[in-house]
């Protein structure tokens, strides 16, 4: 094995230097410095079998926290990511997938709404 040097240690520090705060975190899957809510919400979804769901190339919450990751490190809103995180759960024209019922209070938008946030 070759040890890495100070130059080795200078070269990696120039080179992530220009990458933001959401980058890194993401890069280090740090997700909870991003939101504090994130793994509440990755919780709720969890429960509700996103992660049991096919969906494209992976399961749906890969593709749910996936959307959330482009929308951090584009450094949209908090509420803008948080609602990537839970787009398409109530279901849409194109896949049936839906781990809220929108036409139900408690178990619809108001369920979002209570680990999402009012926004």
């Amino acid at each position: 094995a070759v040890a890495a040097t100070a130059a080795d240690d200078d070269a990696h520090a120039s080179a992530v230097a220009f990458l933001s705060r959401e980058v890194r975190a993401l890069l280090a899957e740090q997700f909870g410095e991003l939101d504090d809510a994130f793994d509440a919400i990755v919780g709720v979804l969890r429960r509700r079998r996103a992660a049991e769901c096919f969906h494209k190339h992976g399961t749906f919450l890969e593709h749910l926290v996936g959307v959330w990751k482009v929308l951090v490190a584009w450094r949209q809103p908090r509420t803008v990511a948080r609602t990537g995180l839970v787009h398409s759960a109530y279901s849409n024209n194109y896949v049936n997938l839906a781990l809220f019922d929108a036409a139900s209070g408690a178990d619809g938008r108001a369920a979002v709404r209570a680990v999402c946030g009012d926004d």
